[in-house]
């Protein structure tokens, strides 16, 4: 195939417009930290931890962890999972002597209740609009599946 002489420079043009704009967003994603995994268990077995007969082994995992602003949480619920789950904030609210907590004010996965983190389903939650601080969360399907973590400031 031979193209006019006068297509060429457009060509290599595109394609270095289009080599630098990969090479930018390569660099964006070396600049961001991994994405944290967080991992849904609800093995119902057997063996459930004393004190807990009805609820089975029901959590996070890992429960606590610290991340840096920025930096994506992604909650995994494995396709070998039993139930569907979700992912809400819980935020103290109100005066010292009397609080309340507001559930999913900060971020909440399953906004309606057909929007839940099925079996082998994920859900993200970009920790870039999140002030640093300390976070609780919990499934609301579940709800004695409790987890938190820090947020640590970016470049800190």
């Amino acid at each position: 195939m031979h193209l006019p002489t006068r297509l060429l420079p457009a060509i290599t043009l595109t394609a270095i417009s289009a080599a630098l704009m990969v090479g930018v967003t390569a660099a964006r994603a070396q600049d961001q930290p991994p994405a944290f995994h967080v991992l849904f268990v609800d093995n119902g077995a057997s063996s459930r931890p004393p004190g807990n007969a009805q609820h089975g082994s029901y959590t996070f995992a890992p429960t606590h962890f610290a991340v840096v602003q920025g930096q994506q949480i992604v909650f995994d619920n494995p396709a070998t999972a039993r139930w569907p789950h979700s992912v809400e904030s819980l935020v103290w609210t109100g005066q010292s002597n009397v609080k309340s907590i507001t559930p999913g004010a900060l971020f909440d996965s399953s906004p309606t209740p057909d929007l839940v983190i099925n079996q082998g389903d994920s859900w993200t939650l970009d920790t870039s609009m999140l002030e640093p601080g300390q976070y609780a969360f919990y499934c609301y399907i579940h709800p004695w599946m409790v987890g938190s973590f820090s947020l640590q400031a970016a470049g800190s």
